[in-house]
């Protein structure tokens, strides 16, 4: 089994979770916010789900790996942590870029 490198340190930016996940109005987002609001998380408390994606690069495996112009990226599959405790199986996309050793999250769905 495989970890994402340096996990523990893995950088969550605000406007991803904000301004992408849970926003249901913006265009590229695929119906992600809905998803991710059934369950249970929501908009005004997007900390919630920017902690547990954070757990979910520590707890999970990496079942892909492939390097991009600006560095590597990640997809970490399987549980994640949800306020009404299904806890479903998703995948989180991380990306280590070249010089830096901290993950930072591109995406999850």
């Amino acid at each position: 089994m495989i970890r994402l490198p340096n996990a523990a340190t893995a950088v969550v930016p605000p406007e991803k979770i904000r301004d992408y996940l849970l926003a249901p109005g913006h265009a590229q987002n695929q119906g992600k916010a809905e998803k991710f609001f059934r369950f249970g998380f929501r908009a005004n408390e997007w900390e919630l789900l920017a902690a547990a994606l954070g757990q979910h690069a520590i707890d999970n495996d990496v079942v892909k790996s492939q390097p991009s112009a600006h560095g590597v990226k990640f997809v970490v599959r399987c549980h994640l942590q949800t306020p009404d405790g299904r806890n479903p199986c998703i995948r989180s996309v991380w990306a280590i870029d070249w010089g830096k050793t901290s993950p930072r999250l591109v995406s999850a769905y």
